[in-house]
């Protein structure tokens, strides 16, 4: 285990990890402050959720240990390579490709994760945590139960690792460029994208998927790509000026890191 920690230096990248996060948060939280999309700021669960952040950082070390093993079982290039062998290149060219190419796999097995939450009973009680924030901020990004952590390392990262392979440096990166895109897509902003809105996941059309209003919670499930819910039919385009209160319809429960919350509702 030493080895494996000193050779990835999974210590200083977990670090970075959080001091990226706290560099955003205050970055988009002043964004909130001068552009609210909603007034409904609620300081008390922006402290909830960096809590829960703090909490859920040491399961993350732990998954980083585990998937730097796993990184070590599969092949360099991944099952791209077999089918495009080389396919990363040199330069700069190439570096950009595998980014890429890492957030897009990400994102590919997120959707219909993430999609597969939203209608399993067993699965969204762990998502609801997720969801119960009533005021949508840079600081939801956070807020995830330790269970759906657990999920997220089995159901999308391992497979990511296992098509995309490993990348010493473009791993890191692309790391640091779609986990901070999710500060940014939840960010309480009054900021559309436009002609934009289908290419890259913004904070107007990733709102909706987190509005009470069932006709939009099942829809906009990709984190970064919103071409994925285009091609498999669950994309909502945001309204000029659409920006709808969030949160659940289900019982309400006290956000918790350990918890599943309660019977699966509405959703």
């Amino acid at each position: 285990m030493d080895t494996i920690l000193q050779h990835w230096g999974l210590i200083d990248h977990h670090l970075d990890g959080i001091l990226l996060s706290a560099g955003l948060i205050a970055l988009f939280t002043l964004a909130e402050i001068r552009w609210p999309a909603s007034r409904n700021g609620d300081v008390r669960s922006r402290i909830v959720n960096i809590v829960i952040g703090v909490i859920v950082s040491v399961f993350a070390f732990l998954c980083t240990v585990l998937i730097a093993w796993f990184a070590t079982l599969v092949w360099r290039d991944g099952l791209i390579g077999l089918v495009v062998p080389g396919w990363r290149g040199g330069g700069i060219a190439g570096l950009a490709v595998s980014v890429i190419a890492y957030g897009m796999v990400w994102d590919f097995f997120q959707y219909w994760f993430h999609r597969w939450q939203h209608t399993s009973p067993t699965l969204w009680p762990s998502h609801r945590v997720h969801h119960s924030d009533d005021s949508v901020n840079t600081t939801t990004a956070l807020r995830r139960s330790v269970l759906e952590l657990f999920l997220i390392f089995v159901f999308i990262l391992v497979p990511t690792v296992i098509v995309a392979g490993v990348d010493e440096i473009a791993a890191p990166i692309a790391f640091a460029v779609f986990y901070g895109w999710g500060f940014f897509n939840h960010a309480n902003i009054r900021l559309p994208l436009g002609p934009l809105t289908p290419v890259f996941s913004g904070p107007q059309w990733h709102r909706l998927h987190h509005a009470i209003d069932p006709a939009c919670r099942d829809r906009n499930f990709a984190a970064y790509f919103p071409i994925l819910d285009i091609v498999f039919g669950t994309y909502r385009a945001p309204r000029q000026d659409e920006y709808p209160a969030t949160g659940v319809t289900d019982p309400v429960v006290t956000a918790h890191p350990f918890r599943d919350c309660l019977l699966p509702g509405p959703r």
